[in-house]
């Protein structure tokens, strides 16, 4: 009732958002039937980079074997929001670089697919920048990611085995140095009551 009033709108739509945000895992129950943002899970958060890193390795595959360019203006607009050390522009940089590959992969299911994931990804890059402003090297292992005759080159370890160079800092488990990020988030309270 709290946020329908602030809003200015019904308690149904606001009951729905709530629900769906609920369904997508970012919110949970929280003491007293209210709901908190979701606590970030490192087992959830290894599962996720375990996906994403098969779908970007497949997809940089196929955008290499259909000779795709990604264009350098992405890998600017990353190094411009690393200098500036803009976290939402090195979080919108890195989605738009990534999402690129997807596309240039010309296979809409992975664009689909690895698109639902990264409203999960934007959280943990929220949380890693914030403890880890900038990493000054991720836009040059971007900017190889995507360099010419580079794509599918096993010597490239951002593509070939496993796709483990772009992923620093997640050890094999999936826990990496997400332990402690999930505290972050921890009952942060959202509404009073749902439903």
């Amino acid at each position: 009732e709290d946020l329908a009033e602030k809003l200015n709108v019904s308690r149904s739509p606001v009951l729905q958002a709530l629900r769906l945000l609920k369904k997508d895992g970012l919110l949970e129950e929280g003491p007293g039937r209210g709901l908190v943002v979701a606590q970030l899970d490192p087992i959830r958060i290894g599962h996720l980079y375990q996906v994403r890193g098969s779908l970007d390795a497949l997809a940089a595959r196929l955008a290499s074997l259909r000779n795709a360019k990604i264009p350098l203006s992405l890998i600017e607009a990353g190094k411009k929001a690393s200098a500036d050390n803009d976290v939402n522009a090195l979080i919108e940089a890195d989605s738009a670089f990534h999402k690129a590959i997807y596309e240039a992969s010309g296979n809409p299911f992975i664009v689909e697919t690895a698109m639902l994931h990264w409203i999960h990804l934007r959280r943990v890059m929220g949380a890693v920048h914030q403890r880890q402003l900038g990493r000054s090297g991720i836009w040059d292992e971007h900017a190889a990611i995507v360099k010419p005759g580079k794509w599918d080159n096993e010597s490239n370890p951002s593509l070939g085995g496993g796709s483990k160079g772009n992923y620093k800092g997640i050890n094999p488990d999936g826990v990496g140095e997400m332990r402690g990020y999930g505290a972050a988030t921890k009952g942060r309270k959202i509404s009073g009551k749902m439903g």
